[in-house]
């Protein structure tokens, strides 16, 4: 008999759907818990479960990944299956591999498949999150394996709005665990980035501006980016525009800031100072356009810390104004809202 091929991943695998008849179940289940045939034999019989399945095929596959007996490499392409191929039924009987230590799975593909298929159907927020961790093992810059690629799909656009803090807070807790940029942890911190980036679409939320604000001083007094790793320069565009796009958030996340900032006593003058330069200089948080906002911020500031790290926020981007790069538009801005402002033209040296 011809059998055709196709291709997933590079890996050519067999499509065996013309063996699917009445009888199939029964024939190949021997083959499937046989520990005694070959691997190649007993890895065929997986290959014919997934294009023949059937609700006792997807129970021999979930007994096989289940079982902790079972060589690794088999519970492994037991659980793969289930997470592509089966019913929800099938796949929720995988969430404590999902969100249990598997000791003998130490490329985490038991784990990567099992997240698949219980994620977002039958685990919540909470239990996904804390079932994450770096890779054991792997390769710098790879989606390595089915957890690699678990943690390099689209999963938190499943996270509901509801969760957002959690999932932020867990972030924070991560950064506090494992901090960022370690040259094996590519997937994870990419993993981070985009639970992150989706509490920027959610800032309106009740608790959720504080804990970003949180993670993006975390991220700038550690030089490091606040929702992607330097190598993703798509995503940090992304954000660098949504920043200049909405002022009204952009502002929102920079009282935030300046908030927290001067919440935290006995700092470092100069790790504030540098701070402050990066979110104008390298983040983009603070822009030249945003210096009459800050004024008018300065002066009902809630404290007088706050009320200094406005000014000085101003002063670092007034140098702004004078140079070359300088974008007409926002300096014609700032000037126009001095001539109002007799203490922004002071404090400007204009007027």
């Amino acid at each position: 008999m011809k059998r055709k091929s196709f291709s997933i991943t590079g890996i050519e695998v067999k499509s065996y759907k013309k063996l699917n008849y009445d009888g199939i179940t029964e024939q190949i289940k021997p083959y499937i818990f046989n520990k005694e045939k070959n691997k190649a034999v007993r890895s065929t019989a997986m290959d014919i479960a997934r294009e023949c399945m059937t609700p006792a095929l997807e129970n021999a596959l979930v007994d096989v990944a289940l079982n902790e007996s079972e060589q690794v490499s088999f519970r492994a392409l037991a659980a793969h299956i289930i997470a592509n191929h089966a019913s929800k039924d099938s796949k929720s009987k995988l969430t404590r591999l999902a969100l249990d230590h598997i000791s003998n799975d130490p490329d985490d593909e038991i784990k990567g498949s099992a997240l698949k298929a219980v994620w977002p159907d039958h685990i919540t927020t909470e239990e996904l999150l804390g079932s994450l961790s770096p890779k054991r093992r792997g390769q710098h810059g790879v989606p390595w394996g089915s957890y690699g690629l678990f943690l390099n799909s689209d999963f938190e656009k499943h996270i509901p709005a509801d969760d957002i803090d959690g999932a932020l807070r867990w972030a924070l807790d991560m950064f506090d665990n494992y901090g960022r940029g370690a040259e094996n942890r590519f997937s994870f911190d990419w993993a981070i980035s985009k639970v992150v980036y989706k509490g920027w679409e959610y800032l309106d939320r009740d608790g959720v501006l504080p804990l970003f604000a949180r993670w993006a001083i975390r991220c700038i007094q550690n030089g490091v980016e606040i929702t992607a790793r330097l190598d993703e320069e798509k995503r940090k565009l992304e954000f660098q525009d949504d920043l200049k796009a909405h002022d009204n958030e952009r502002h929102s996340l920079l009282k935030a800031i300046i908030s927290e900032l001067a919440s935290y006593e006995n700092q470092d003058s100069n790790e504030a100072q540098r701070s402050l330069g990066d979110l104008v200089e390298y983040y983009g948080i603070a822009l030249v356009s945003d210096i009459p906002w800050l004024f008018d911020y300065s002066e009902s500031a809630a404290s007088k810390d706050e009320h200094n790290i406005a000014l000085a926020l101003i002063t670092m981007l007034s140098y702004g104004l004078s140079t070359s790069t300088a974008d007409p538009e926002s300096r014609e801005k700032v000037l126009k809202a001095a001539t109002a402002k007799p203490g922004l033209a002071k404090l400007l040296g204009v007027g």
